[in-house]
């Protein structure tokens, strides 16, 4: 069953579907509910659908997320992972500044700069597709580097994540539970 919007009419007497309503508001009904009210007179159809409520974020700040090694169930608060990944002096932030720095050089090398491609694009210099270009190029070297940057990531947060094993074990043998 698809459901509608309806705009409610005087003759409802402000009630429709069971429910108390103001006179002109838009309800949404169900075809069966509709049928029966505009056969009342209560509702007259607006054409549209109701809109719909917008989708949840797919993770939340306050999400856990599980992690398993070595049959080692570990729950990692998403927000806590996000403040580990991209904290001040950080390994991640330090990769994408050095990987920032080096696109940049490499963008004066070839003779692109910041002002270059303003005037390519806006005014119409002749070696606006030469410069365009290099962008395209400089645009492609930050995607790959971006890439190898988030592989990092993820072997930097396996390697934490072996190393805060490594001494949930050690801890488990020097207290003498198993």
């Amino acid at each position: 069953m698809g459901v509608m919007l309806y705009t409610v009419l005087a003759a409802s007497g402000g009630f429709v579907n069971g429910a108390e309503v103001a006179i002109g508001a838009q309800i949404p009904l169900t075809d069966a509910e509709a049928r029966y009210e505009i056969d009342l007179g209560n509702v007259a159809p607006t054409g549209r659908e109701p809109p719909q409520p917008p989708l949840p974020p797919a993770l939340l700040p306050t999400d856990l997320i599980e992690t398993r090694r070595d049959r080692l169930d570990r729950d990692i608060v998403l927000a806590a992972l996000d403040a580990y990944l991209v904290r001040e002096g950080g390994a991640l932030l330090a990769l994408l500044a050095a990987r920032e720095t080096d696109l940049a050089t490499r963008l004066t090398a070839q003779g692109s700069t910041l002002e270059g491609l303003r005037a390519a694009l806006l005014g119409g210099a002749p070696d606006a597709l030469d410069s365009l270009g290099k962008l395209a190029t400089g645009i492609i070297d930050l995607r790959s580097d971006l890439a190898a940057a988030g592989a990092v990531a993820a072997q930097a947060l396996a390697a934490s994540a072996d190393l805060r094993d490594q001494v949930g074990a050690l801890t488990k043998k020097l207290t003498g539970t198993f």
